[in-house]
């Protein structure tokens, strides 16, 4: 297989760890988009322990001047991989997919890079997609809680927390060929979770936009064995919420000082701050109360306005809780 064109319209950016199971089925859905031959792959694998660094030496070999594999030795951490991929990307727009994940729709990057040049007032955008559990079966109704309900984002509605759209959905402008900013922030921040630190670095820049229509799969499991990091901030601990405060925290400091905006990311700490509440009233143990009691005295200057809005947020997620769950 060779490009068609030399000018790389598109880079896209994989990260992968043990994912032997899945990989085949997201590089495909790479390879049959319309725009291959204007394409470059960067697939980061992090020290896999399964067969997956086999399988991508594979398509390396049928399609050396497209793929570019960068096999870490030891394991860096999601973040600081997908980091180190944008930084060799080349093409005038990048395009992000996780190694469990797929995408469904061979127009789906051709749609996505028209819309982007249509509309030079959006810096990047996203689309729907579908949820498969762990059973293997499709969520009909489940949303992700943490992909706004809004089509067009702006910064100050996503508070360092709501997504465009799920990683695998989103396109945006290459801001890391010619960087403007220190973007290291997006693997210090967390080891592991960057969607919202490189969401939060573009929405900074330009507004984003989901286009209405689906067109790629996005594997939730919600558990705290699974490799899906994402899914993992919401199992049933305190952690989950501790480390989403923390993580909005770096954000909202990052957006201030770096872009010298006032951005604030009060309210969604504020709910992080009651489901850990939350969440410790159902799992009680010591530990989760030193958490909590960390939080608190970290934010001691807000005491006040905690105690007014923190009892709302409390009584408004268990409402959310109890209502989602009889959906299910």
């Amino acid at each position: 297989m060779e490009q068609n064109n030399s000018t790389v319209l598109v880079s896209v950016v994989i990260i992968t760890y043990n994912h032997a199971q899945y990989i085949r089925r997201a590089i495909d859905s790479v390879l049959e988009q319309s725009i291959y031959g204007h394409m470059e792959i960067l697939v980061g694998d992090d020290a896999s322990a399964d067969d997956t660094p086999l399988i991508l030496n594979s398509y390396k070999q049928c399609a050396p001047d497209v793929f570019r594999i960068v096999q870490q030795q030891q394991n860096i951490g999601a973040s600081k991989n997908i980091y180190g991929l944008f930084t060799l990307a080349k093409g005038k727009y990048i395009a992000l997919l996780e190694g469990d994940d797929y995408w469904t729709d061979r127009l789906k990057l051709e749609k996505q890079v028209n819309f982007l040049e249509e509309n030079p007032c959006f810096i990047g955008c996203t689309h729907e997609c579908m949820i498969l559990g762990a059973s293997g079966k499709f969520y009909s109704n489940r949303r992700l809680e943490w992909v706004s309900r809004e089509r067009h984002l702006t910064l100050d509605e996503s508070q360092g927390f709501f997504l465009a759209g799920q990683t695998g959905t989103l396109v945006f402008r290459n801001i890391f060929a010619q960087p403007k900013y220190d973007y290291r922030i997006i693997y210090q921040a967390h080891r592991l979770i960057s969607d919202r630190t490189i969401q939060a670095i573009l929405l900074a820049q330009g507004d984003l936009y989901r286009l209405d229509e689906v067109m790629s799969v996005y594997r939730y499991c919600a558990d705290k064995h699974a490799g899906n990091v994402t899914s993992m901030m919401f199992v049933n601990d305190i952690t989950g919420p501790y480390e989403n405060l923390l993580l909005a925290e770096k954000i909202e400091n990052y957006i201030r000082d770096t872009f010298q905006n006032e951005f604030d990311c009060r309210q969604i700490k504020i709910r992080f701050l009651a489901e850990a509440i939350i969440k410790l009233m159902r799992y009680p143990s010591s530990e989760s109360w030193k958490m909590i009691q960390e939080i608190l005295r970290d934010h001691s200057h807000r005491r006040l306005l905690y105690s007014v809005q923190l009892p709302l947020m409390i009584c408004r997620r268990l409402v959310y809780k109890i209502v989602r769950r009889r959906e299910s």
